[in-house]
């Protein structure tokens, strides 16, 4: 699935690409989508009526498809009025738990069953911000969380669901765009490898590094 502008949206099935379909909320951007499918034990992906695809986007958006992108539907239960008038930009989803973040990022919204209930979790670092960070990228792994955006001095972690939150230096003050992480088991421990984007304007680069826990 792919999501855009104007609530636009598409899916890529082999070499194709389906028309795009608009959504009766086309007047608000798409910015993100994860679709329905989850590792089977052989590895493989595939579809899970559990958990269905995501989209997120301007105005609090948040829109789930029960049948591969067909139709779309607004969550069960609403998202939190402190968080509707947020611009999502990214989403992370680790079975039932879900994470979704953006623009103002003090605050990010979180759900631990699927969407059927939704808890906005205040970022108290930055609560009373007069220019809160703008998030782009969020990864989960267990109840291991870390966003990142702009600026890109920090990546923001937090090691219990989103309790507590600790900033890990970068190092480099430009925007970070993405977060792709690679899972190692290292004699007994899961070593979290992340390239994350960084985005200049005009060229991209690559900021690696190892967490381990």
């Amino acid at each position: 699935l792919v999501v855009g502008y104007d609530g636009h949206v598409g899916m890529i099935a082999g070499r194709d690409l389906r028309r795009p379909e608009r959504f009766q909320i086309a007047q608000h951007h798409l910015r993100d989508v994860v679709a329905s499918a989850k590792l089977s034990a052989t590895g493989k992906l595939e579809p899970s009526k559990k958990l269905p695809a995501c989209a997120i986007g301007d105005r609090g958006t948040v829109l789930f498809s029960n049948d591969d992108g067909a139709s779309w539907m607004a969550p069960a239960t609403a998202i939190p009025v402190a968080v509707r008038s947020f611009d999502f930009t990214t989403i992370a989803r680790r079975g039932n738990r879900i994470w979704i973040a953006g623009s103002p990022g003090s605050m990010v919204l979180h759900s631990a069953d699927g969407g059927a209930s939704w808890h906005s979790v205040a970022i108290e670092a930055f609560a009373t911000a007069a220019a809160p960070p703008d998030w782009r990228a969020i990864a989960t792994v267990g109840s291991h969380v870390w966003i990142a955006g702009s600026p890109g001095s920090i990546v923001l972690h937090s090691p219990d669901d989103g309790q507590t939150w600790e900033p890990l230096a970068t190092g480099q003050p430009l925007p970070l765009a993405d977060i792709a992480r690679r899972l190692k088991a290292r004699g007994g421990t899961i070593v979290l490898r992340m390239s994350i984007g960084i985005t200049t304007g005009t060229s991209q680069f690559l900021l690696t590094g190892s967490v381990s826990w």
